[in-house]
């Protein structure tokens, strides 16, 4: 595959903690272990209803681009 796109669908219902440990985390570990693999691959994240989370996931997981939904503010 060119890309990989990882969906989190339930994203939008964690507060900071849970979001830190259950998105943002295992997110950085999927990344890394599909480039170990595939150096060249697109990583395309889409958490939805991340809101103020996306600045931080965007940062701190690595991947290349960001799915957003219809709630999601631009202004960040």
């Amino acid at each position: 595959a060119d890309a990989v796109q990882i969906f989190d669908t339930w994203a939008g219902a964690l507060d900071d903690t849970g979001f830190r440990r259950l998105v943002i985390e295992p997110t950085k570990r999927i990344v890394a272990g599909v480039r170990e693999r595939m150096p060249g691959a697109r990583m395309i994240g889409f958490p939805k209803g991340a809101g103020g989370h996306l600045p931080a996931y965007v940062r701190e997981t690595g991947v290349d681009a960001v799915g957003i939904d219809w709630q999601a503010s631009l202004d960040f």
